[in-house]
């Protein structure tokens, strides 16, 4: 799994970013995924998604935001063309990235994704 560090290396994740007006969420996820990695890759199948709460401290606004996450197979790139939204990012397996992530939904997403790999859901 590819996972991009940020806040300095202090927090992991999966990549995820704004949907564009018009653009669709399976578009988003490519294309977050190749700014914030520098990788490529297709999406195999929708694993979920996850709906939060955050504060905006510029605007003094709490703000709903929810991310769509797709299971992805590889298909080029390399993480040093990743862009400056990421620190850092590297592959890690999916025993791994499960135990590295920093938060608890992206936790719960890449356990569904385990489960889809080892149950046949393969490229």
């Amino acid at each position: 799994m590819a996972l991009i560090g940020i806040k300095s290396g202090g927090a992991w994740c999966l990549p995820k970013g704004a949907i564009n007006k018009g653009e669709a969420p399976e578009n988003t996820a490519i294309r977050e995924v190749s700014e914030e990695t520098g990788l490529q890759g297709r999406i195999i199948e929708k694993l979920g998604e996850i709906t939060y709460w955050f504060y905006l401290k510029s605007e003094n606004a709490k703000c709903k935001k929810t991310v769509y996450f797709y299971l992805m197979e590889y298909e080029g790139g390399d993480f040093a063309d990743h862009d400056r939204e990421a620190d850092c990012a590297s592959w890690f397996s999916i025993d791994d990235a499960i135990n590295k992530v920093s938060y608890k939904g992206e936790k719960e997403m890449l356990k569904l994704a385990r489960g889809k790999l080892i149950n046949g859901c393969q490229p």
